[in-house]
């Protein structure tokens, strides 16, 4: 250890401080966002440097191990510009995958990353002397920026742009949106498949098919579906499927659903159409009341 008594440094040339305050950073981080609520201050704060600094600084030093690679104030610039680089290629891996990008698989992503980072980045400053090896230093203030004016202005300017890049990458992956909202209407045959539809029917006879819904609106949603052929002039109550439904062209029937976000619903109906004649049989879905462009429909001969 060199004595701090002038205007020289502080610094560690035997432990590897930098990269172990690293990991206790990265593990404080990934339990406060665990633990914590959304925009608890602590949060945001273990949280944003998770996402625009430490990558990019376990990348540094995987490239520049040794103390005479780039200043201090380099190393922090270029921290912050390949985090942005490293939690970008996460995201877009995240945004392939079938979870997404949600905060759990992105704390795990960055977790995992930084470890190797960090293994990686120890393992090549070992392969320096202790003198040789990039410490940690704390410069006096004299020393932390370049001596020419002009130097010292772009790279305050660089810093500045790089971290609030970084802050804004920070929040978008740390609040990602809903994506697109949308609900899905679709019916089967009886064997679960789009292709063995009852299309020929008598009088007397009855056709079985599986309705289907799922609902992708990030949030509850009180679904209606009402079946019978197009232009009925009257809709029932429809809610128990278990009886056998006879679609005039008098009435149609209703039934209420409700689904959470990503649920699905799947019930059988089974009909009859009592008159003879080409029949149009609609499906037609109502979100919260509203009618909706979603519908569905076969057009059935009855003899």
């Amino acid at each position: 250890m060199r004595s701090p008594n002038s205007n020289e440094t502080v610094e560690s040339e035997k432990h590897p401080l930098d990269l172990i305050l690293l990991l206790l950073w990265s593990v404080v981080a990934v339990i406060v966002a665990i633990v914590l609520p959304d925009g608890n201050f602590i949060r945001v704060i273990f949280g944003t440097f998770l996402l625009v600094f430490i990558p990019g600084y376990a990348l540094v030093a995987i490239l520049w191990p040794g103390k005479d690679g780039i200043g201090n104030m380099e190393r922090i610039a270029l921290s912050f510009g390949l985090s942005i680089v490293v939690v970008s290629v996460i995201g877009l891996i995240l945004n392939f995958t079938s979870n997404g990008i949600t905060l759990s698989s992105t704390l795990a992503g960055l977790f995992i990353i930084q470890i190797i980072l960090t293994i990686f980045a120890y393992m090549r400053r070992q392969q320096l002397t202790e003198q040789e090896r990039y410490h940690i230093a704390l410069p006096m203030p004299q020393t932390l920026l370049p001596s020419d004016k002009t130097e010292k202005l772009f790279v305050i300017m660089i810093s500045v742009v790089l971290v609030l890049s970084g802050c804004v990458l920070a929040y978008v992956l740390m609040t990602p949106s809903d994506g697109e909202r949308y609900s899905q209407l679709y019916i089967l045959d009886s064997n679960g498949t789009a292709e063995n539809y009852t299309l020929n029917m008598t009088t007397n006879g009855t056709a079985s098919i599986i309705v289907g819904i799922r609902c992708h609106e990030y949030e509850e949603v009180n679904y209606k579906v009402i079946i019978g052929i197009e232009n009925a002039t009257t809709i029932n109550d429809g809610s128990n499927w278990d009886q056998t439904f006879s679609f005039t062209g008098d009435n149609s029937f209703e039934r209420d659903i409700t689904l959470d976000h990503d649920g699905i619903f799947e019930d059988i109906i089974t009909f009859n159409i009592p008159d003879p004649g080409k029949h149009k049989v609609v499906w037609q879905l109502y979100i919260d009341g509203v009618e909706t462009e979603y519908e569905v429909h076969l057009w059935v001969i009855v003899k």
